[in-house]
């Protein structure tokens, strides 16, 4: 239910962003470092676009090592982004900023292993259960970059974006829980709380995450 509301929120961005009064509109289908997605532009005066678009997916399976032990991330894309693009000149050279509405999911569990090192202890698995987490993000994050191309230039119909740019979506936070019967004892809990504290400074690279994308676009 969360990814379905998500996604008719991200709708409503792109159906509200770009106004009925908007020049030109082209729609383009792209894929990025977000995923695959559609973007839906607008010309809002010469050389200035509105810009939104949605970017449903892929899910793909990544493993990394947080602290002393091993996770396997299970990683839902799902995001829509909303901002301008100003073309000096009229060129097709571009600077872009805006808003990326941050839905993407990362659930982590950790791989089995004789014993698992967690904060200052070392536990077995037959304590500590399924080792599980979530990776959560700001729901809102500010991007900025530069690109080429112009989908609503005039005189042409058919054309190519090609964006480079940053994300700053800020450090995720770290949620793990335990099944096993230490679940709810206190120093195993304080040791849980250190481990999080580890697996966020193993992910902290995410906090500025590269935007890049090329679109193949076409203007109404």
């Amino acid at each position: 239910m969360p990814r379905a509301i998500a996604f008719a929120i991200a709708v409503l961005v792109v159906a509200g962003v770009v106004p009925a009064g908007a020049a030109d509109v082209a729609l383009g289908l792209k894929a990025s470092t977000l995923g695959f997605g559609l973007d839906l532009t607008g010309r809002l005066a010469e050389g200035l676009n509105v810009r939104a678009g949605l970017h449903p997916g892929p899910s793909y399976t990544h493993t990394g090592t947080g602290g002393d032990i091993e996770y396997e991330f299970e990683i839902q894309l799902l995001s829509a982004a909303a901002g301008l693009d100003w073309h000096p000149g009229g060129s097709g050279f571009h600077f872009s900023g805006g808003l990326v509405l941050n839905r993407n999911e990362v659930d982590a569990s950790a791989r089995s292993t004789a014993t698992y090192k967690i904060g200052d202890r070392t536990y077995t698995p037959a304590q500590t259960g399924n080792l599980l987490g979530t990776l959560n993000f700001k729901d809102l994050a500010p991007y900025a970059g530069l690109g080429f191309g112009n989908p609503v230039a005039p005189g042409k119909k058919l054309g190519v974006v090609l964006d480079l740019g940053l994300v700053f979506a800020g450090s995720p936070r770290v949620d793990l829980s335990a099944t096993g019967p230490l679940a709810s004892d206190p120093t195993f809990q304080r040791d849980l709380e250190a481990e999080e504290r580890e697996l966020e400074d193993s992910v902290s690279q995410f906090k500025l995450y590269p935007l890049v994308s090329f679109a193949v676009t076409y203007r109404f």
